[in-house]
C-alpha cells in the first residue's frame, strides 16, 4: 500500500515538473560605463594658503585712499612669520592682507603701501588672517581719506616672557591660563597651558609691549596676575589671594 502511494506521488512530481518546462535562464549582466565628463567645467585650483599669499578684498569702484605701513620687527626678521592686516573699524571686514615675508625690507623691519576703502580702519600684524580681528600682535587705528596718503607704525617686536605660577598648595600638573589685554578690551588671547610640575613649572610666552593679565582658568580662590611687558622678563606670578 505505502509503495502505491509513493508511487503516485512521485509520477504526479514528475508530471509538474514537466509542465512547467526549463527553469528560466538568468539575463546577462549589464557592464556599468563610466560617467561622461561635462563639457566646459574645469576643476578650480586649490585655495591659497593665506599665511603666505597677499590679498585684497577692496570691491571694485569704491573711493579708495592709501595707508603706509611701517612695522618694527625683532631681528632676525629675514623670513617673519605672520602678516599684515587692514579692516575697516566699524564692520570689522578684512580689506587686506600681505604676508610680513612679502612685504618691502627694511632696516627695522618691513614696509607696505596698500590701497584701501576711505574712512575708519584698523591696521595690524597678526600670525594669520584669523587672528587679525581680536589676536593680533599690535594694532592701530587710523582714518584713511579718499586720494590721500595715511602713515602706520607699528612695534610687532615680541618679547621672550617665562612665567614661574605659584599656586600655593594647589597640586595642579596641567594648569591652562587665560591671557588678555588690559590696555586693549577688544584683544582676546588663546588660552595658554603651562605643564606645572616640581622640575618645569615655568609659562614660556612671546608678548607684544603692553599690559597683559594671566589667569588660572580651573577654579579656585585665585586673583589675576597684572604683566607689564617692556622687554625680555623672567617673572614668577602669584595667584592666591
Amino acid at each position: 500500500m505505502l509503495s502505491a502511494v509513493a508511487l503516485i506521488v512521485g509520477t504526479y512530481g514528475l508530471f509538474l515538473a514537466l509542465a512547467r518546462g526549463p527553469a528560466p535562464v538568468a539575463a546577462a549582466a549589464t557592464r556599468l560605463r563610466s560617467p561622461r565628463p561635462t563639457p566646459g567645467v574645469t576643476r578650480l585650483p586649490p585655495l591659497p594658503d593665506p599665511r603666505i599669499v597677499e590679498a585684497s578684498f577692496v570691491p571694485p569702484g569704491v573711493g579708495t585712499g592709501t595707508v603706509e605701513v611701517t612695522v618694527l620687527l625683532a631681528p632676525p626678521a629675514d623670513e617673519p612669520a605672520g602678516g599684515i592686516g587692514i579692516l575697516a573699524s566699524e564692520t570689522g571686514t578684512l580689506q587686506s592682507w600681505t604676508p610680513l615675508a612679502a612685504a618691502e625690507r627694511t632696516a627695522s623691519g618691513r614696509h607696505l603701501r596698500a590701497a584701501v576703502t576711505s574712512g575708519a580702519h584698523f591696521v595690524c600684524v597678526a600670525d594669520d588672517m584669523a587672528a587679525a580681528r581680536c589676536s593680533y600682535v599690535v594694532r592701530r587705528s587710523c582714518r584713511i581719506d579718499r586720494g590721500g596718503v595715511t602713515a602706520v607704525e607699528l612695534d610687532a617686536r615680541r618679547h621672550a616672557v617665562v612665567v614661574t605660577p605659584q599656586l600655593g598648595n594647589q597640586d595642579l600638573l596641567e594648569t591652562p591660563f587665560r591671557l588678555r589685554r588690559t590696555d586693549d578690551p577688544d584683544w582676546h588671547g588663546s588660552v595658554r597651558t603651562a605643564f606645572v610640575t616640581a622640575a618645569n613649572a615655568t609659562l614660556p610666552l612671546q608678548l607684544a609691549t603692553g599690559d597683559y593679565q594671566l589667569t588660572p582658568v580651573t577654579g579656585g580662590p585665585w586673583q589675576p596676575f597684572t604683566l607689564q611687558v617692556a622687554g625680555p622678563a623672567a617673572v614668577v606670578a602669584s595667584f592666591t589671594r
